[in-house]
């Protein structure tokens, strides 16, 4: 259709209008934001539609314990702490397919580095639980990237830039972004960046309104009475009606998915009330597709519960804002009868004292009238125990209503009561969990369209290759193929409790199988309870783990490796065959499959001429030998470990110190102190 310039620009006054949906939620948000950084004695005022902070009585203390900032650390880094890692899977069979696959998902792990996409996560993990709601824009940005000449000129890269929920404008009645057929970001820009980016000179109108900027608004309150207005453009404009800063404008960006009368969509950018994109008919042509080749909306949101009903949904912090109102109040009243203890007041008759000249410091010297009585000290209430219950009960709330429990609950004293709690909190989370994994697909989408039309050929990329070190490689966009799948894996459910994980472990060292025989042994208990790389815990597994993966290394670049007699085999073998049985064997060559598969027959051919090995780590032998080399066992009768002159003389002196080392000790102490009694006499 043609483009009107005029009709864009209505279309976007008329879509901005939308913005008073979020009306109910905003207020919340900004309370919810002030109590996570600690500014807690703030209330909603509806007269003045307004934040506002009471004025204080100067006789009552506030206290603040800030119990939401810890407990939203604590719930985001419960989610996050497992490594989400995005792949691609084939779109069809065939090595090539594969290939293809392969390539997007090593692409996928360059730009999770140069987007900053764990940094966004967590910073948007943290708005979604004071909010509700955060929100992450997918460009091009030209001046990114490489530089690809002496002169400066660089490639271009794709900028992902989060985005907070205040700024954003989405139409009525719809409940996920995939939903939405529109969407518009206002933010507040210079008129020089207007300028440089748009080539057009516009007027400053002084920003963005209140309910569309987070920006600075968000502050610690100071002073009684300061409030923080949500009614349209207030604090924007003196009294005259001008701008306050006459450099900033309202800079709006609107997005529409590709529809009949738009097949590319539509991208309209407003800046101080003028129309700067497009201004030509060809520039309106490119609709989103410019931005967006996919013509998906540019835009990730990411939620924090999704409960289906609303597109605004619930952060963690709104329903501990009441709890933590309570709080700091029954802890404020605990300050105060403090106060009170430590300054206690008097009675005195009236007209025995001159109240102005009256002290109770040590040493001064207090008048009084006599006759008529002596001031008297006022005995204050002792602090009731039910204030610190009641804060007590209070933060289990909290703890219930985020699903962290810091410590078991009072009275709780069996190990498996709270596993079985911990497991209630990992179920709490799993729904969050779910919604980063949806968001983390869709970022890996929208990125691979960024790259397949923007990337072509000649960038270099690193990616993570064999035994985690860095590989540099050529990209080819070609070679991406058609396919924008992403799939996530490492989150699924929340890693269990490690008392849990411990007890489950020991009833495995327990258990047999039908032919008598453990289940796991030593070795594997180390393993899944992540002590097989403690120093402290057999070093000799240590050693035989590290030499195999070594091997493995060696093998994997075509060397020949010869077994040893020294070898652990069953260490050995179980490292070998872990890295046989990888998908990734398959891709090398026949002459290294070969050599993998003649070494462990080595090791089988050994294992079995060799003498019967206990668990891996663990030589057969009387106690106290074991690892002690062939030819260094001591003789029969003889002390492990010790010269054979001082051998004999342990003999004279505990003769039954090697068959029975505690009866020898025993008699040995005996002897010894028998000797020394005679000496002194």
């Amino acid at each position: 259709m043609p483009f009107d310039a005029a009709e864009a620009l209505r279309l976007v006054q008329d879509r901005r209008a939308m913005f008073k949906q979020k009306q109910p939620f905003i207020w919340q948000w900004y309370l919810n934001l002030n109590f996570f950084v600690g500014n807690q004695w703030l209330t909603w005022d509806p007269l003045l539609n307004a934040v506002i902070q009471p004025p204080q009585d100067p006789d009552k203390p506030r206290v603040t314990e800030n119990k939401i900032q810890p407990t939203v650390r604590q719930a985001v880094g419960k989610v996050l702490r497992q490594q989400l890692k995005q792949v691609c899977p084939p779109a069809a069979h065939g090595e090539d397919e594969v290939d293809k696959a392969k390539v997007r998902t090593q692409l996928l792990g360059h730009l999770r580095r140069t987007c900053g996409t764990d940094d966004l996560l967590n910073t948007g993990m943290t708005w979604a639980a004071n909010t509700g709601n955060f929100f992450a824009r997918y460009m091009w940005d030209e001046d990114a990237g490489p530089r690809k000449n002496a002169k400066g000129a660089r490639m271009g890269d794709i900028s992902v830039v989060p985005v907070s929920p205040f700024a954003i404008v989405v139409p009525d009645d719809y409940l996920t972004i995939d939903e939405l057929p529109w969407i518009m970001e206002v933010t507040t820009r210079s008129v020089e960046w207007v300028r440089e980016h748009y080539g057009v000179q516009v007027e400053a109108d002084g920003g963005g309104n209140n309910f569309e900027q987070f920006g600075s608004r968000v502050l610690n309150f100071t002073s009684a009475g300061a409030y923080l207005s949500t009614q349209g453009d207030v604090g924007t404009k003196d009294k005259d009606g001008k701008p306050l800063d006459g450099g900033l404008c309202t800079f709006i960006m609107s997005w529409e998915k590709p529809c009949s009368s738009y097949p590319k969509g539509r991208f309209i950018a407003v800046a101080g009330g003028k129309v700067v994109f497009p201004t030509t008919q060809a520039e309106a042509d490119e609709g989103i597709m410019i931005h967006s080749p996919s013509g998906e909306l540019p835009y990730n949101h990411l939620v924090w519960f999704k409960t289906g009903i609303r597109f605004w949904e619930m952060g963690l912090v709104e329903p501990l804002v009441p709890l933590q109102r309570e709080r700091n109040m029954y802890a404020s009243m605990i300050q105060d009868a403090l106060r009170h203890v430590a300054r206690a007041g008097w009675i005195a008759p009236r007209g025995s004292v001159k109240k102005d000249e009256w002290s109770a410091e040590s040493g001064a010297i207090n008048e009084y009238t006599p006759g008529i009585g002596k001031p008297e000290p006022v005995t204050p209430r002792a602090i009731s125990g039910e204030f610190f219950q009641k804060i007590g009960l209070i933060d289990q709330d909290m703890a219930d209503i985020a699903g962290i429990h810091y410590r078991p609950a009072p009275g709780m004293r069996a190990a498996a009561a709270f596993a079985l709690q911990q497991e209630t909190d990992n179920a709490m989370a799993e729904p969050v969990v779910a919604n980063v994994d949806k968001f983390m697909i869709r970022d890996g989408k929208l990125k691979l369209c960024l790259a397949r039309a923007n990337y072509g050929k000649g960038r270099t990329i690193r990616v993570a290759g064999e035994g985690l070190r860095w590989e540099v490689m050529e990209f080819d966009a070609a070679k991406m193929g058609d396919s924008d799948d992403v799939e996530v894996q490492g989150s699924g459910q929340i890693s269990q409790d490690k008392m849990q994980r411990m007890d489950q472990v020991l009833k495995l060292l327990q258990a047999k199988d039908a032919k008598g025989e453990p289940v796991i042994d030593a070795y594997e208990a180390r393993r899944l309870l992540d002590l097989e790389n403690s120093e402290n815990i057999d070093s000799q597994v240590k050693a035989d783990v590290n030499r195999a993966r070594y091997e493995n290394d060696l093998i994997g670049k075509g060397n020949q490796v010869a077994t040893n007699r020294w070898d652990n085999h069953d260490i050995h073998l179980r490292e070998h065959y872990t890295r046989m049985k990888r998908l990734d064997f398959d891709e090398l060559t026949p002459v290294v499959r070969d050599a993998f598969i003649q070494h462990t027959m080595a090791h089988e051919q050994a294992k079995a001429q060799a003498p019967q090995q206990g668990p891996p780590g663990q030589q057969q032998g009387p106690p106290g030998q074991q690892g002690v080399p062939p030819g260094m066992q001591p003789a029969p009768g003889q002390m492990p470990g010790m010269p054979p002159q001082a051998a004999q003389v342990v003999q004279q002196l505990m003769p039954d110190a090697a068959s029975n080392p505690a009866a020898g000790m025993r008699a040995g102490m005996t002897h010894v102190a028998t000797v020394v009694a005679q000496a002194q006499q």
